[in-house]
């Protein structure tokens, strides 16, 4: 005949078996996010990290309403093409009904970190008292994901009058979304020397 402690072992394996019933018979209302993640700023190429992000849902039974943090919620997972303010939508799946919210993140432009001469200018030898003419020359911009592009935001020197002394004409870049300290370019050019025209 079994003995009470038995019953009373087996009634506890029973209940510690009971899927958890911490959410009574619910449907969810909504969720929202009361607590941003800790990295709100990003590069081109990153991923949204939610670390830090607390989520909460409502939701609704016979007894009214209540609200719970989270876990189980999933966020967008795709590496960001562009810079801008980007939505990250944010979904949890309670019985069948899904439910989203949406955050903001800002994504940086990528900055250029230097240039270079990449086809040299129609015209490279002068006589002396002739400026320089950048007729065909190409500056392209190297950005911090190595992507390049031909940027017209450049100026060079000597914007002058030529000498026999000038050896070369330096290019450097002039736009705002440049690191700090980006080298210039230079090559060559030559110089003839005799009386200016």
């Amino acid at each position: 005949e079994p003995s009470g402690s038995g019953l009373a072992n087996n009634i506890s394996s029973f209940f510690g078996q009971m899927p958890d019933i911490s959410i009574p018979t619910a449907t969810v209302d909504s969720i929202r996010v009361t607590t941003m993640p800790k990295k709100t700023e990003y590069a081109i190429g990153d991923v949204f990290d939610p670390t830090g992000m607390i989520v909460t849902a409502t939701y609704r039974n016979s007894a009214g309403t209540f609200t719970k943090e989270i876990s189980d919620y999933s966020c967008d997972a795709v590496a960001f093409t562009d810079s801008g303010d980007k939505e990250i939508t944010v979904s949890y799946r309670y019985q069948g009904t899904v439910k989203t919210t949406v955050i903001r993140v800002h994504v940086a432009e990528l900055e250029i970190t230097k240039i270079a001469v990449t086809t040299m200018p129609a015209k490279t030898v002068y006589k002396v008292g002739e400026a320089f003419d950048p007729t065909g020359m190409v500056v392209t911009a190297v950005y911090q994901d190595n992507t390049t592009a031909e940027t017209k935001d450049y100026t060079f020197a000597p914007m002058g009058k030529l000498t026999t002394e000038t050896t070369e004409v330096t290019v450097s870049y002039s736009g705002s979304d440049g690191v700090e300290g980006i080298s210039p370019a230079s090559f060559s050019i030559t110089v003839i020397g005799g009386s200016e025209p």
